[in-house]
């Protein structure tokens, strides 16, 4: 389950990706300045070194493109998965309070349908182990990965 934890991280992730990425731009476009000083012949810079450091910041600023672009790709699947997540939690809750408000037959019904039995040992206290009729992904009517 996503969290406000892992979107911070992905935030955290994504900022530091665009930083990375700014300062690769930044130096890109000062070499590219030095490249058409020297050409111009404002600057007495070689400008084979200056076009050798150029393909490499070039290469990494293509890096820090290609990391930015997961990074924002990441964020946005984490913000997804926290909405999906609170929209799971509401309705869970919505059934919660359902459930509260039914006869004592009907709360009956609903627990005889999801338990197919209950364990009790008594060690230190008590164990008590509930045995579902069901998986959390068939309540919440999602195929689990066996059955897709």
């Amino acid at each position: 389950m996503a969290g406000i934890r892992e979107v911070k991280v992905a935030e955290v992730n994504y900022k530091q990706a665009v930083s990375e990425f700014n300062d690769a731009q930044r130096q890109v476009d000062a070499l590219e300045a030095e490249a058409l000083k020297a050409l111009t012949g404002e600057n007495q810079l070689d400008l084979g070194v200056v076009n050798s450091m150029l393909l490499k910041q070039k290469a990494r600023l293509d890096a820090a493109a290609k990391k930015k672009e997961e990074a924002k790709v990441l964020l946005e699947m984490e913000k997804n998965n926290k909405k999906a997540n609170e929209v799971q939690v509401d309705e869970i809750l919505s059934w919660a309070s359902r459930f509260d408000d039914t006869s004592y037959e009907a709360k009956y019904l609903v627990i005889a349908q999801l338990v197919d039995r209950i364990e009790i040992r008594k060690n230190d206290g008590y164990d008590i182990t509930i045995h579902w009729r069901m998986t959390a992904e068939q309540f919440l009517g999602r195929k689990t990965e066996a059955s897709a």
